[in-house]
């Protein structure tokens, strides 16, 4: 019993000794103890976290539409020629023809009664003509065209064209001469030897136009 408290003695001396060591001396570490890596100490560095970007959108762009322009139909005769009165003629009919080579074309009949010195034949199967002013010796003074607004001299004149579009286009119209009884006459591009005479409505407006030899050969 004696030797029992012995040892408990000793035990607590050694105990006593351990836990009283003096303010700033080294604390022994176990040769055994755990030694912190790195990798295992905690860092005070927040963590970086990754911004990840929206994905691009893209918008796409309706398709282009295209608008059909109305095509505008304007009345026309089968060939451009036939719609064309100036500035020598009309399609194989011209002024100063003989009467002869001008009824063997067919399309005005030969008629013996006409104005003054010449003759005036009516036009046959030819859509565009109404009538042929022909002299005897002469040969054909004047074409008549038919009151039709798809009928054009080669300058774009037709029935419904205002004074002062005719005026615009052939500088030697006199709008003085819009009342006289056979109305006012243009000289031909192309064909100083011819005029278009024409007539106005009281709003001046053409009503009518035909082709003929510069010099009056049916009244003298």
């Amino acid at each position: 019993m004696i030797v029992r408290a012995a040892v408990a003695l000793a035990g607590l001396t050694l105990l006593a000794a351990c836990g009283t060591a003096s303010p700033g001396s080294p604390v022994a570490t176990p040769s055994n103890a755990p030694t912190a890596t790195p990798s295992q100490v905690p860092s005070t560095t927040k963590p970086v976290v990754p911004v990840t970007k929206p994905a691009a959108t893209t918008t796409e762009k309706p398709a282009a539409t295209t608008t059909k322009k109305p095509v505008v139909t304007t009345k026309k005769p089968v060939s451009d020629s036939n719609a064309v009165i100036g500035p020598t003629g009309w399609q194989t009919l011209h002024l100063g023809m003989s009467p002869a080579a001008a009824e063997a074309l067919g399309v005005a009949t030969p008629m013996a009664e006409g104005d003054d010195l010449c003759q005036v034949w009516p036009a046959v199967g030819a859509s565009a003509l109404e009538r042929v002013i022909v002299h005897p010796e002469h040969g054909v003074f004047a074409i008549h065209p038919k009151e039709a607004d798809w009928i054009h001299t080669p300058e774009g004149m037709h029935i419904g064209w205002t004074a002062a579009q005719v005026a615009a286009t052939y500088p030697d119209f006199d709008p003085a001469h819009m009342d006289y009884a056979h109305g006012p006459t243009v000289t031909v591009p192309g064909n100083p030897a011819a005029v278009y005479r024409m007539q106005f409505d009281g709003s001046g407006v053409l009503v009518r136009f035909l082709l003929e030899q510069k010099s009056d050969m049916c009244s003298v």
